[in-house]
């Protein structure tokens, strides 16, 4: 089965009336999010003194949604994205200029160890310790990030709610802007937010990894690929 036939199959599953339950099951879910992640925000001011005369280690990983770019600051997630052939070259330039100030340096083992324990069910375990990973954004943008660790894996909001969760019902908008710019994939889980109607909507790293990862999430057990 290739990517395109996978993804196909995925919108069978993932239609309107699916994600619309998936929406219902939240306000009779008490549950805890999935993974456990110690989440540090900071201003980009910030950051650059957080990080002055710091090395963050970056590389390239497999995961079960296709390649992805990870980067570390000793054991803290700093970034996490995912590419295909033709925009790999993009997301490390991102990378850079998101953290710009900062010296990298390209180190795969310890980056593939890092993704290799994401994608883990270990990371699931409520016994493990947190996972630490740092953010730079506005203050908006931070309340926001906080908000989507909120939601527990195989539920899904929308975006009215998380603005409603960051404190700003009626910025849905820039909620939704606050969600795209979002560096640190997966584990700050803005792929749990859907359109109202019920249509999954678009996805920094494309449409189809989203409907990847939420169609695992909800126990389909759906390749990406």
């Amino acid at each position: 089965m290739n990517q395109y036939e996978s993804t196909q199959m995925l919108i069978e599953y993932l239609d309107p009336p699916t994600i619309k339950s998936a929406l219902m099951q939240r306000s009779a879910s008490s549950e805890s999010p999935t993974a456990v992640i110690q989440l540090t925000t900071v201003t980009p001011k910030d950051a650059q003194e957080r990080l002055a005369n710091s090395v963050m280690r970056y590389g390239f990983a497999n995961s079960p949604y296709g390649e992805c770019l990870i980067a570390q600051s000793d054991e803290t997630i700093c970034h996490l994205s995912f590419f295909d052939a033709s925009s790999r070259d993009n997301e490390l330039e991102a990378l850079k200029e998101h953290w710009s100030g900062v010296s990298f340096l390209r180190d795969d083992p310890i980056v593939v160890a890092t993704a290799n324990y994401i994608f883990s069910e270990t990371l699931t375990l409520q016994d493990q310790p947190p996972l630490q990973v740092l953010v730079s954004g506005t203050k908006f943008q931070q309340r926001v990030w906080q908000s989507l660790l909120q939601i527990p894996a195989g539920q899904l909001i929308t975006y009215s709610r998380l603005a409603e969760m960051a404190g700003h019902p009626t910025a849905h908008r820039a909620a939704a802007s606050a969600v795209a710019k979002n560096c640190v994939g997966y584990l700050i889980p803005c792929h749990r937010v859907v359109r109202s109607t019920g249509v999954i909507g678009q996805y920094r790293w494309g449409t189809e990894r989203k409907h990847a990862m939420i169609a695992r999430e909800l126990g389909l057990n759906m390749p990406y690929n």
